[in-house]
């Protein structure tokens, strides 16, 4: 029997049960190589997608990346393995390509899979990436989670600091036997020079010339000689390559570090925050779970414990690896500083030495290792080759924080300007992920625009007796993906919300029903204000959302709806393959332009 992979595709019927609705095959009737392509077979993100190995040898096996293992997850003859579990979930695999090893007969054969964008096109993807990695650095990677790593081609990737140090992590090992290995038997060069010393060896004449001249001084005595000495050095321009490197990389591993510290504390802040209103809304549960006519807000502080909850656990997954990382930073920086200290290379001076090696560098192998893996650490070209670690955020997720980027930008060129909050605020250049809860500051003349992003909304006892004054709301459904505060003279005016839907306009929008998104939307008209320094009426402005606008992406401008009993605008937003500006663009400017004028 031919030795086959199976590729089984399954639909969601409800709930959490899915149904197969086909098969793929890929057989190895004719191999030419090792490597069986770039593209093997692909999907769709948000596909629920299982794997098998057919054969009639017992001992053949895959190799294959899947969403739940950092490295590649082994499957045996007879056993089905889930490689993407389907829905919008935060463990699914995000678009990209991925590895497999499939082992026939004892040999190994490697090849690649593509999981594509469900919504958007793979070179759409790439521009939307590539546009707000011009913002901010990393904001596409998910920095906190490492992928098994694999030589691979895609020029999708962005490449950047955080990523060097991803593959001097990954490489640390390879140094450290390499600097052991040099240490033990390092590049010896033969130097000659003239010693003064008090026995002859070899007489030249530069020797007899100064011997001579001696003599006639009286403050010499005779019996020392000027003769040429063989000798022996560590003091060449191989060792100081390695002490150059050595430097680099240490100045490297601190800057990551001393940025991991500060991104440690901004979520510390969170997490403390988290966990104090938590305690308070545990509290006040206790107070009020024996109480009678109360079972609502009973019911209403549990949902709100358990959200705040969720939350708060991401944060602390965040914090233990950022805290990993910060370890393996400190172990990486003070090793490499250890060798630094070392005879070998404490008195080497480097001042203005070049990196060229030499014939005597690229035959030890101890040398060219660690030549090597500096080049991949710093001088990679983004056409060659190289070992993906970082994994790229779910596109639902991207496509939330590109619309946001947007909204600024509109606003911007509306005459606002970015003064504080998020970018503007952060201290550490590397981990410019934006958080639930944080907000940007615009200003313009005596006008002030507050944007929000995934802000859970307090309801009104949350901030009683509290001098806060915010919009908040007594709804369940209170967390907009985007919040707009307009205010004037710092006084609130209104507000807008934006919610960013990564799906159909379909499953969005009906006429004939009212969708949970529809339900969502409606939900936010109930949004008030609350005044802490108002004496009397705290909730003076009631409904302050003027505005209430969906998006979602279309390759269809015409997809723009407007629903005409709440007047929710549904805008097309897509990144196009050659135009920086969006499709919708138009569309959700105008409606930013009215909203602030």
């Amino acid at each position: 029997m031919v030795t086959q992979i199976k590729i089984n595709f399954y639909k969601w019927k409800y709930e959490n049960y899915y149904e197969i609705y086909k098969s793929e095959f890929i057989d190895f009737i004719s191999i030419d190589s090792n490597y069986l392509g770039d593209i093997c077979f692909e999907f769709n993100e948000y596909q629920r997608i299982t794997i098998e190995i057919v054969s009639d040898n017992i001992n053949n096996y895959l190799e294959i990346e899947s969403y739940d293992g950092e490295g590649l997850i082994r499957v045996n003859i007879g056993e089905e393995h889930i490689i993407s579990p389907g829905g919008d979930s935060d463990l699914g695999l995000v678009p990209g390509n991925y590895q497999f090893n499939v082992f026939i007969n004892n040999t190994g054969y490697k090849g690649m899979f593509r999981v594509n964008p469900s919504n958007l096109q793979n070179i759409e993807l790439i521009n939307m990436k590539s546009f707000m990695e011009k913002v901010c650095e990393g904001i596409t990677y998910n920095l906190y989670l490492e992928s098994q790593g694999y030589t691979k081609k895609d020029f999708d990737n962005v490449y950047f600091n955080l990523e060097k140090y991803k593959v001097l992590k990954s490489s640390y090992s390879q140094i450290i036997n390499s600097l052991n290995n040099i240490l033990k038997n390092p590049i010896e060069t033969i130097n000659s020079e003239y010693i003064i010393s008090e026995y002859s060896k070899k007489v030249d004449s530069k020797s007899l010339r100064w011997k001579d001249k001696m003599n006639g001084r009286k403050c010499l005595k005779s019996e020392f000689f000027n003769e040429k000495r063989i000798k022996s050095v560590t003091d060449n321009y191989e060792n100081k390559i390695i002490k150059y490197i050595l430097l680099e990389l240490c100045s490297l591993s601190k800057e990551i570090k001393d940025q991991y510290e500060i991104y440690y504390e901004s979520i510390k802040v969170k997490v403390d925050d988290l966990t104090s209103r938590l305690g308070t809304m545990d509290d006040e549960l206790k107070k009020i779970n024996f109480l009678g006519n109360v079972s609502r807000r009973k019911g209403e502080m549990k949902r709100d414990i358990v959200i705040l909850t969720n939350e708060l656990n991401k944060f602390k997954e965040k914090i233990e690896k950022v805290e990993n990382e910060i370890n393996d930073l400190n172990r990486i920086n003070n090793n490499l500083r250890r060798f630094l200290d070392n005879i070998l290379f404490n008195k080497l001076f480097i001042n203005n030495t070049k990196i060229k090696v030499t014939t005597n560098f690229i035959k030890r192998y101890d040398y060219n290792n660690i030549y090597n893996i500096y080049l991949d650490i710093f001088k990679r070209n983004n056409n060659e080759k190289f070992r993906q670690t970082l994994t790229t955020k779910k596109t639902s997720l991207l496509y939330e924080l590109y619309i946001f980027i947007i909204v600024k930008n509109i606003f911007e060129e509306l005459g606002f300007e970015w003064i504080s909050g998020w970018l503007k605020s952060k201290l550490d250049r590397y981990t410019c992920d934006l958080e639930s809860g944080e907000a940007i500051i615009l200003k313009k003349d005596n006008y002030k625009l507050e944007i929000i992003y995934d802000r859970f909304i307090n309801r009104v006892r949350d901030i009683k007796g509290r001098n806060i004054s915010e919009v908040v709301s007594n709804r369940e459904r209170r967390r907009p993906d985007i919040l707009i505060n307009f205010y004037e003279n710092n006084i609130f005016i209104k507000s807008l919300v934006i919610e960013v839907k990564y799906r159909k306009k379909g499953n969005i929008y009906n006429k004939n029903i009212e969708t949970d998104v529809m339900n969502q939307l409606i939900a936010y008209r109930e949004f008030d204000y609350y005044d802490a320094s108002s004496k009397n009426n705290k909730v003076s402005k009631q409904r302050v959302v003027e505005k209430i606008i969906a998006i979602f992406p279309s390759n269809d401008i015409k997809d723009y709806y407007v629903d005409e009993t709440y007047y929710f605008q549904f805008i097309p937003i897509k990144p196009l393959e050659k135009s920086v500006t969006p499709l919708g663009y138009e569309i959700l400017y105008k409606q930013l332009e009215e909203f602030v004028n």
